[in-house]
């Protein structure tokens, strides 16, 4: 698979067309970002995606950039993101320096159609787009967060398994997008 193009301006008319049907765009499924973002924009996340998962890069740093951006569902306990299939377009959209890598020119693009979908989104409806600038994902979804801190005390002291801790949160975030995030 070559490497996608990405044309912001395209980008960002897709984004602006398609984010008034949603009700936030906190956590998202893959195809999700596809219709918010376009089919190259969604293959281009693909790439990177792909690559950690067979290379192991996300799994292996121990949650750097998870903590690094103070999110609410992040333990190392976990062994990997519990809401990974529904994760926050900034956890979709960041990649640290050892993606480079992979194609350093594409990070960068990516980066750019990603502040220039938030910029346009902000201008055009005069506030900060706070559900765009998710985790921390208490000030986006303070009801997620709080039905999932329970569940995240318990793993860290111990007296709930990482894996059933993790189906808990999923099953939260499922509940939550139900009746929160879907317009």
């Amino acid at each position: 698979m070559g490497r996608p193009s990405l044309d912001e301006t395209t980008v960002v008319a897709t984004f602006m067309g398609a984010a008034g049907r949603f009700a936030k765009v906190a956590l998202l499924t893959d195809a999700e970002v596809e219709e918010l973002f376009g089919p190259e924009t969604a293959a281009a996340l693909a790439i990177f995606d792909h690559y950690s998962e067979e290379s192991g890069l996300c799994a292996s740093c121990g949650g750097i950039c998870c903590s690094e951006i103070g999110c609410e569902v992040y333990s190392p306990l976990f062994g990997k993101c519990p809401i990974y299939a529904t994760r926050p377009l900034l956890c979709r959209f960041h990649f640290c320096h050892r993606f480079d890598a992979v194609d350093k020119t594409l990070v960068v693009a990516l980066r750019d159609v990603f502040l220039a979908c938030y910029t346009a989104y902000q201008i055009r409806d005069g506030t900060i787009a706070l559900s765009m600038n998710v985790p921390p994902l208490e000030m986006s979804c303070p009801t997620l967060v709080a039905n999932t801190e329970p569940v995240m005390d318990a793993v860290r002291d111990g007296s709930l398994d990482p894996q059933e801790g993790s189906q808990l949160i999923r099953k939260e975030v499922e509940r939550y997008r139900r009746y929160h995030c879907v317009a």
